[in-house]
């Protein structure tokens, strides 16, 4: 014997299956919780990145993006793999090793305090000159420090090894020392356990 839907039963499976269907959008978009950079999820194709990047005020020069990050003007350079974006490098201007240094411990600093990061290791704030030269001269002549940033589920540990950002002090050229920030989508990178 078939038995048909009356209509209160049919809205009620139309209720339903519309639940179902936004706990799946959620589960998927949970399970891309992936790093951002100024609230832009780093994922999908540069194309893609290089548009949401224009409305945020930056423009295209070349090979790069030119704008202003963290009160500074900047380049901006997006680093792709298998066609997705997985990392958006910043790159301030090259200043004297002062001026470097106090910008890299002023992010450091910031990145440190700012609840949706937490600190991963690296070299940190650096203290005085002598310290900055003696790493520099060093045979990566880089001081770094890492943070990972966190996701939706707040400082749960879940996929959050896969969010990194890196800021980096370098000694570029004669007196000039630059500083950068790299944004990562671990997620979008290589697997290079295989590359053995």
């Amino acid at each position: 014997k078939i038995q048909y839907l009356n209509t209160n039963q049919k809205t009620s499976m139309k209720k339903v299956l519309i639940a179902m269907a936004m706990l799946l959008v959620s589960g998927i978009a949970m399970a891309q919780d992936v790093t951002t950079f100024m609230g832009i999820p780093i994922d999908g194709t540069k194309d893609e990145m290089i548009k949401k990047l224009e409305e945020k005020g930056f423009t295209k020069d070349a090979e790069f993006l030119r704008g202003k990050f963290y009160g500074e003007d900047v380049l901006l350079s997006i680093g792709e793999d298998n066609d997705l974006v997985s990392t958006i490098y910043i790159i301030f201007n090259d200043s004297s090793m002062d001026e470097a240094k106090t910008l890299y411990n002023s992010l450091v600093a910031d990145f440190s305090k700012n609840k949706k990061y937490i600190p991963d290791g690296g070299d940190g704030i650096i203290i005085d000159k002598t310290e900055l030269r003696h790493i520099l001269v060093s045979e990566d002549r880089t001081v770094v420090s890492y943070f990972l940033q966190k996701g939706h589920d707040g400082d749960k540990k879940k996929d959050i090894e896969n969010k990194t950002v890196t800021v980096a002090l370098s000694h570029s050229s004669g007196l000039n020392y630059s500083v950068g920030i790299a944004y990562c989508n671990e997620y979008n990178m290589p697997d290079h356990s295989t590359d053995l």
